[in-house]
């Protein structure tokens, strides 16, 4: 199968297709924040299902003082250029980061952005990253820090995948902080959802893939949201928790203003939702009667424009 080939199992088609399925890749991986101080443990490797580095890939950890702030994540980036420079010239690679680690790849691609001719050829390095605090579309630094320059260059030569789960505080922050319920929300999420994203399958046909245009063309980014079955706030909650969560999703959403739209993995049943139809037509039947003559009617839902977007979801 494809997925045994090395870069299927991590990346969408279009990665697919820029390296041969015959080369193993050698995967660097990065550590997030406070992990990778440690230089023992390397969690990385088993996100995604450990597909990234099932066989014939091999992952080989790049060991950095991983601890918040610039100068340690571009310190990174200097020792995956030297992990890079040590690997044979033919060799396929994959930078595949989580979290801190994820701006460490981002630290690189500026790098090579800015000295093109002493960077790696684009045919040979692709990118992974997971939970990435400065992703163009959640990441929390973007939303709630000033930057001169974009995180990620828009244009970058290199082709890669943005993973992020939904409602992990760190890579899915809310657009809104007036929504202090969607704010709640991913506050408990950097912590229960951020860390763990070792079942997310880039296969799921729940996924939902989003890739920007760079003029008037599909970029070399693609996002992949994985959607959140209960939010973070109520998972506490056992069996009450979809209940909790039907309640609340609506609310906590709209803090969120995303170019795709992520489908309730747990929508209220059809019974419940007819039960919300009844006691609304019952609401709107004991309302003042419409005065004979009057113009103004208010237009139905279905006459409203629906919200387009460009992302696709695989199902």
């Amino acid at each position: 199968m494809i997925k045994q080939a090395g870069l299927a199992a991590m990346m969408s088609a279009a990665l697919i297709a820029t390296a041969p399925i015959s080369n193993a890749a050698t995967v660097l991986t990065l550590e997030g924040g406070l992990v990778g101080l440690q230089h023992i443990w390397h969690f990385t490797p088993t996100q995604l299902q450990g597909d990234p580095c099932k066989s014939p890939n091999h992952c080989q950890p790049v060991d950095y003082f991983a601890f918040p702030g610039g100068a340690y994540t571009d310190q990174g980036a200097e020792k995956v250029v030297q992990a890079i420079d040590a690997l044979p010239d033919d060799e396929q690679i994959v930078l595949f980061g989580h979290s801190q680690g994820g701006q460490v790849v981002y630290s690189d691609l500026r790098r090579f952005a800015a000295d093109p001719a002493n960077a790696p050829d684009p045919s040979r390095l692709t990118w992974i990253s997971i939970g990435n605090p400065e992703n163009s579309y959640g990441g929390r630094r973007g939303k709630t820090e000033s930057a001169t320059d974009p995180w990620l260059p828009p244009d970058t030569a290199y082709q890669g995948t943005e993973v992020i789960r939904q409602y992990d505080g760190w890579a899915d922050w809310p657009d809104d902080p007036r929504n202090l319920l969607a704010v709640a929300n991913a506050v408990v999420g950097m912590f229960s959802i951020h860390t763990d994203y070792r079942q997310v399958d880039l296969d799921d046909p729940n996924n939902v893939r989003f890739t920007p245009e760079v003029n008037g063309q599909p970029g070399n980014v693609t996002y992949v949201w994985a959607p959140t079955k209960t939010l973070p706030l109520v998972a506490w909650a056992g069996p009450f928790a979809p209940a909790l969560d039907n309640a609340l999703r609506p609310i906590v959403e709209k803090g969120y203003h995303r170019p795709v739209d992520i489908p309730d993995p747990t929508p209220p049943s059809s019974s419940t939702a007819v039960k919300q139809a009844q006691k609304t037509a019952a609401t709107k039947s004991i309302g003042s009667p419409k005065r004979a003559g009057d113009r103004h009617a208010t237009p139905s839902t279905s006459q409203r424009k629906a919200k387009g977007s460009t992302a696709s979801s695989a199902r």
